[in-house]
């Protein structure tokens, strides 16, 4: 996802509670926008997504990119 550098300690918060698999902050960027990524088990999707709505909802700019993950080495057990 981008969204504004203000809410990492909140995007970073849901990943905690979600027990993301992996979560990294990326760069923040001139316009105060930063990449941010979480891995999420199939189960936690929704729930991480409403709540990244939640968040996100009042930035026009702010994006979520779902892609599915085909494999992953080495295998994540759940």
């Amino acid at each position: 996802m981008v969204a504004n550098a203000g809410d990492a300690d909140t995007v970073t918060a849901i990943a905690d509670k979600r027990e993301a698999r992996d979560f990294c902050l990326g760069i923040i960027g001139e316009d105060g926008m930063q990449r941010m990524r979480l891995l999420v088990t199939d189960d936690k999707i929704q729930y991480t997504l409403d709540k990244l709505q939640r968040v996100l909802n009042t930035q026009p700019d702010a994006r979520i990119v779902m892609l599915p993950v085909v494999i992953s080495l080495p295998k994540l057990i759940s």
